[in-house]
């Protein structure tokens, strides 16, 4: 079997180009989606969506024994959302919400 050259550089060309697109068209709609109302007002909201997916998923799938093990449920999940509430810091919440809740549980 021979390889033919130019269908190899042909599809050489075509990979580029894809790969190429793909990596730069986002490039050039960055500033027409960056002013979006519909984007605007998805990044408000998507911080406290993802505390509240979180919550629910680490809630339903957690095992909790005892009176012990909700009360530092509760703990955690009391100060992760004060300290979001008060801070506005997402990382700093969940980080806190974790340390909270391993150190009364496992400490």
């Amino acid at each position: 079997m021979q390889i033919d050259v130019l269908h190899t550089l042909a599809l050489i060309a075509v990979a580029a180009a894809v790969t190429f697109s793909l990596r730069f068209v986002p490039m050039l709609t960055v500033r027409a989606i960056a002013t979006n109302p519909y984007v605007l007002a998805i990044g408000k909201m998507l911080p406290g969506g993802i505390m509240v997916i979180l919550v629910v998923y680490s809630i339903n799938h957690g095992e909790f024994h005892g009176a012990g093990g909700l009360l530092a449920l509760a703990v955690a999940l009391g100060s992760t959302i004060g300290l979001y509430l008060w801070r506005k810091n997402v990382l700093l919440a969940l980080v806190a919400g974790v340390l909270i809740y391993g150190a009364l549980t496992f400490g």
